[in-house]
């Protein structure tokens, strides 16, 4: 088995559920029911098995998943939540996955997690078998296209899209509070002394991307500056685009101060950029990350965050479906479709070279939040 493992290569697409199972050291029975959430799975080994669909890429679809059958199969059964969710080997949406399933075991809903294949045919085999599993509610992690969409919505049950890259015109859309969580950055920098604030935002076709340059633009104006048009760069999210964005702000005639990255990629290439041409951080430049705390690289710990957590993503869509649930024909409340962030501070921001100003006691940063409102 340890030389079957071996062959394995991490990230490989279209990965087989028997790949799983040898990696994760389990019965393929026992993959199918971990990822389709059933309570006979140990919580320990329901995890086991994520990692290894972490470490090794995409199962191929639901569709070829075996049907195990369980006490869960029983008509008396029917309290399910479907999660369709792509793609797995993204450690953020593979964390959501196991929240969203401890959060609907809560509420007392068996979760069918359907990792979303590349083609349509596939697709609409996996909205079937969810179909017949008599669901009461679908929450949706990724982009869809429209023939889907329309499927989804013809199943006449409650759907939640959790925070898409792109609008949607039919079912709710449960998005992050990145206005409140951009704000709090900007504001923690403008505590510190700091007014010369650039911004790398990426995905810039994405309603989220827009959002979130907005919002910075608009914090940074409550501070009383507005930020150089060379220093809003909007590129693609990723770590050579954020290397690229950093390595321009460094070489710039009037450099900034401080640096805010919209996602965790575009900051470990901006911290690779600092660390190429010795610009020290918080000495010679702050920076602060919208991420959600899954990049492995030690060196990101050290980064001052605005958080997004898997958890709170996923007791927001389980409690919106299982309201939708109860209370089909009701407007979904406001505060149930956003989801807060939170600050993480580390020792990547401090003041700006030269200035030094005193620490600000717990009422000073109180005051400093609530000036700007």
């Amino acid at each position: 088995m340890a030389a079957e493992i071996d062959q394995i290569k991490p990230g490989r697409e279209q990965l087989s559920i028997r790949a799983v199972a040898r990696h994760a050291g389990v019965s393929v029975s026992t993959v199918s029911r971990a990822i389709t959430g059933s309570t006979v799975v140990k919580s320990d080994t329901a995890r086991r098995v994520w990692k290894s669909i972490r470490s090794l890429g995409n199962i191929r679809s639901l569709s070829e998943i075996p049907r195990v059958r369980t006490q869960t199969d029983s008509p008396l059964s029917n309290r399910r939540l479907g999660l369709l969710i792509s793609p797995l080997s993204r450690p953020s949406f593979a964390e959501l996955a196991v929240r969203f399933q401890e959060a609907a075991s809560t509420l007392g809903y068996e979760t069918i997690i359907c990792p979303v294949p590349d083609d349509a045919d596939r697709m609409g085999l996996c909205l079937r078998r969810l179909s017949e599993l008599s669901i009461q509610g679908i929450a949706v992690t990724s982009h869809l296209d429209e023939n889907i969409n329309a499927e989804l919505k013809s199943l006449k049950m409650p759907v939640i899209y959790i925070d898409p890259i792109l609008r949607v015109e039919d079912g709710g859309i449960l998005s992050v509070n990145y206005r409140s969580g951009i704000r709090e950055g900007v504001q923690h920098l403008a505590v510190r002394g700091h007014r010369k604030i650039a911004y790398i935002g990426g995905d810039e076709h994405s309603w989220i991307a827009q959002l979130k340059r907005d919002a910075f633009i608009e914090s940074a104006r409550e501070i009383g500056c507005m930020p150089k048009k060379e220093w809003l760069i909007d590129t693609e999210a990723s770590i050579l685009a954020g290397l690229s964005a950093m390595e321009t702000l460094i070489a710039s005639t009037e450099r900034p101060t401080a640096v805010i990255c919209s996602c965790e990629a575009l900051a470990l290439g901006a911290l690779s950029a600092m660390r190429r041409s010795g610009c020290l951080m918080p000495d010679h430049m702050s920076l602060i990350s919208f991420d959600n705390g899954q990049l492995p690289d030690p060196a990101f710990s050290t980064v001052t965050a605005v958080r997004v957590s898997s958890s709170a993503l996923a007791n927001a869509a389980a409690s919106v479906l299982d309201y939708l649930t109860k209370k089909p024909a009701r407007q979904i409340p406001r505060d149930l479709l956003k989801v807060p962030t939170s600050m993480i501070l580390s020792s990547s921001t401090g003041y700006p070279t030269g200035q030094t100003l005193p620490l600000p006691s717990k009422s000073e940063t109180g005051r400093a939040t609530d000036i700007y409102r």
